[in-house]
């Protein structure tokens, strides 16, 4: 724990605000949105009617920038309306069976159960602001005319909502039943009954119609006709009801806003998304009055497929819909920015907190070094603490809020410095992203290959083919617990932009091979905040390839960590580890009498 070298003016308000109200990590968890967001031209970037894709990792704040346009539109846009959506508000309460169906089938079934869902939540929350329009558009109108209109606002709500909770019925079977029964009765008679039921989460209407006549001596004929339907969304219609709704409440563009896209299906390829993204399309899209803003993660989304006889579904990048915004590379174009941006994001979250350092931003909104040097006491910390977070602002927030209690918020006193800040980024690799990873895994098995990699090179960048990232399971699980950090191709060397993705491993993962080596860490200090290539880096690049494919089939991974060759004469003679001596036999058989196939499921290798 470091001392403070310079005077602290609020660290006694700061210590008291943070004992009171801890600043939050999540951007669902702020009591709202738009004050604490940073880049207002990213707002501007995405408010017309176009349709808009956000993308960015986890953490990098596209929660964030969805909640503060629905909040920019309700205070500056009277005439627009935005409702924000999440897929994982979509998801059934009880998924639907697709036990026995086909891969094909089951993403139909899936996808169209999905969706349905997402109507449902979109109706719900359309509701609640169409009935807040109604009483704006209200006041313009005269008494009478205004109970007119309230009238055809409440029928046509209640159609869309009919529209989207039982649908239109189809038929899907018909059956006649004869039966002759004696009777005493004349004439001709009809009746019929019809019941709408829910059959395994599938709307149904069952109807049944009996005909009676013919005066017999024996008796008289019945027919009975049972006709079953399905109860389905009619797309079409649920499109025109909320245009008629649009126009009706007089309002100029609808901004539907989803999140977490590729929660729908994270197979790649996904079989899902495209049909969900058709289903958007035909609902949606193609009006002027509609603005469609998808947030996801890129490599986890699908939104476009055609098979092979030419047969498309989805939505077409820069056709239909436009990658506007990249928070991954939004801040990244220089050092400067990255320090600034956090900088100001962690301002905007203690001045909630502590009112009282308002005073540290000037006539221009610009905040002062000083707020920097009430935390970090020097600006080689807050860079350290910039490089440990990997610009993510929900990393940036936890790794503040963790060193903040170990100094026990005494920013009279200590600072949040680099030593600090190093040991809780080891700790947190440690002791929570591992724990994230079957130690039985193939991304295990990945993780000590990329360590291995680490240890022989020093190096935390390393280079992996694009057809092998778009394949490996493995490798994107690593990236979605931040074991690994995909480096934004905008930012990457020319030479290898197209061909292969660069990541950078874990500051934490980092530190903790630095330490273990004893490696002094003066060097990382002055380390730059961006992943940095070297000048000769166009004649070098092919040392920092990992080929993940052959690396796993063609290694042994023993427990001790070490990763050695499948054919080094150590391990093909004793079957023991040449590093730890421990025997790697788990049924007592040679090495020699295992078959091939035998000996990689013994030892794990694909």
């Amino acid at each position: 724990m470091q001392q403070r070298k310079t005077r602290s003016l609020y660290g006694d308000l700061i210590r008291d605000a943070l004992l009171h109200e801890q600043p939050w990590l999540k951007s669902e968890d702020l009591p709202e949105f738009k004050r604490f967001y940073v880049n207002n031209d990213l707002i501007e970037a995405i408010h017309n009617n176009g349709n808009h894709l956000i993308v960015g990792r986890r953490g990098t704040g596209k929660t964030h920038l969805l909640g503060s346009f629905v909040e920019f539109i309700r205070d500056d846009c009277p005439d627009e309306m935005a409702i924000m959506v999440s897929i994982l508000e979509s998801f059934p309460k009880t998924p639907p069976s697709l036990i026995l169906e086909t891969e094909e089938f089951a993403s139909k079934k899936a996808a169209s159960f999905m969706f349905e869902g997402f109507l449902k939540v979109l109706f719900k929350r359309f509701l609640d602001r169409a009935t807040e329009r109604l009483e704006v558009v209200s006041i313009r109108k005269t008494k009478a005319d205004a109970k007119l209109f309230g009238k055809q606002v409440n029928d046509l709500l209640t159609n869309l909502m009919e529209a989207i909770e039982l649908g239109d019925s189809y038929q899907i079977s018909k059956k006649n039943f004869f039966t002759k029964e004696k009777t005493s009765s004349e004439g001709v008679g009809l009746n019929g009954s019809a019941e709408a039921q829910i059959d395994k989460f599938i709307p149904k209407l069952n109807a049944a119609i009996s005909i009676e006549g013919g005066k017999n001596n024996k008796g008289i004929i019945k027919t009975k006709t049972e006709i079953e339907s399905l109860l389905s969304v009619n797309l079409f219609q649920v499109r025109e009801l909320f245009i008629e709704l649009i126009d009706v409440l007089e309002i100029e563009v609808l901004h539907i806003l989803i999140d977490e896209w590729m929660e729908l299906d994270k197979k790649d390829p996904s079989g899902v998304q495209p049909l969900f993204a058709q289903y958007l399309k035909t609902t949606f899209f193609n009006d002027k009055r509609f603005s469609i803003k998808i947030a996801t993660i890129w490599h986890q989304t699908n939104l476009y497929d055609q098979d092979e006889v030419d047969r498309s579904k989805g939505i077409q990048l820069r056709h239909d819909i436009t990658r506007s915004v990249d928070l991954d590379t939004a801040f990244l174009t220089s050092d400067e920015d990255v320090l600034s941006f956090v900088k100001n994001a962690l301002f905007k979250r203690l001045e909630y907190a502590c009112k009282e350092i308002a005073s540290l931003k000037d006539r221009d909104g610009e905040v002062s070094d000083l707020f920097v040097t009430e935390l970090f006491d020097n600006f080689e910390n807050f860079k350290v603490f910039v490089t440990a977070s990997h610009g993510i602002p929900r990393d940036m927030m936890l790794l503040f809020q963790i060193c903040s209690s170990k100094i026990k918020r005494n920013f009279n006193k200590n600072c949040i410095c680099h030593d600090l800040i190093n040991t809780t980024s080891q700790n947190l690799y440690n002791s929570d992203k591992r724990k994230n990873i079957d130690p039985s895994s193939t991304p295990q098995r990945l993780l000590q290959l990329i360590n291995h990699y680490m240890e022989n090179t020093g190096r935390r960048i390393f280079i992996v083919e694009n057809t092998q990232v778009k394949k490996s399971r493995s490798l994107r699980k690593l990236v979605d617990e931040e074991m690994i950090h995909q480096v934004p191709s905008a930012v990457t060397p020319r030479i290898v932009r197209d061909t292969h993705k660069v990541f950078q491993i874990d500051y934490g993962n980092f530190i903790d091979w630095v330490k273990t080596r004893k490696h002094h860490l003066t060097h990382i200090i002055n380390d730059k905040v961006l992943p940095s290539f070297p000048t000769n880096f166009d004649q070098t690049y092919q040392t920092y390839f990992l080929d993940i494919e052959l690396a796993i089939k063609d290694r042994v991974f023993c427990q001790c960590g070490h990763i050695f060759s499948s054919h080094d004469p150590v391990y093909l003679k004793a079957s023991i580890c040449p590093k730890c001596a421990i025997d790697l036999h788990t049924d007592g058989i040679p090495r020699d009498h295992v078959s091939e196939s035998r000996h990689r499921s013994l030892h794990g290798i694909q």
